[in-house]
């Protein structure tokens, strides 16, 4: 006689380990990453050796929020589950200036610039180290005989980071 056991493949589509950059993380969580961060080392070990498991998402990152997916496979080829971890690239911090130029003049934080008499408004031209910064720019209208002030704020690209320069 010849008996044939057949055992059915296992369904089991869960995990042992699943980490982001070496932190663990579960579905449905959310990591920070620094800024410029444009890819993730994603470790996962299902909890059945012979179930398959697919990651995307972990390369070509950019700022703000990327979405890191793992679809497991279990080893009986039709049960699946996905796992889903938001990656948050932190925005710049960067509130620097290239370059400041009033009327032309490169100038810098702390320098004066001498004008011509009648002189009511300057041309002000600020290049951000981080083209997503914004600039404000206050004093370089109604000026009057004598000393002016023209105060330059950066505020860089997390919202929150700012550097003054006066002229």
């Amino acid at each position: 006689y010849t008996v044939t056991v057949v055992r059915a493949a296992s369904a089991d589509v869960t995990l042992s380990v699943f980490t982001i950059n070496g932190t663990e993380v579960a579905d449905g969580d959310s990591i920070n990453v620094g800024y410029g961060t444009t890819d993730v080392e994603v470790t996962v070990e299902t909890n059945d050796p012979e179930a398959a498991y697919v990651v995307s998402g972990d390369t070509d990152l950019k700022a703000g929020e990327n979405t890191v997916t793992v679809v497991v496979t279990a080893a009986d080829g039709e049960t699946t589950a996905t796992y889903t971890v938001t990656v948050v690239v932190l925005p710049n911090t960067d509130a620097g200036v290239q370059s400041i130029t009033i009327n032309g003049n490169d100038v810098v934080d702390g320098d004066s610039l001498d004008l011509d008499y009648g002189t009511t408004e300057v041309e002000i031209v600020v290049v951000a180290n981080d083209e997503a910064a914004t600039v404000a720019i206050e004093g370089g209208t109604d000026l009057v005989s004598g000393e002016n002030t023209v105060t330059i704020t950066v505020t860089a690209a997390d919202g929150e980071t700012t550097e003054t320069y006066t002229i």
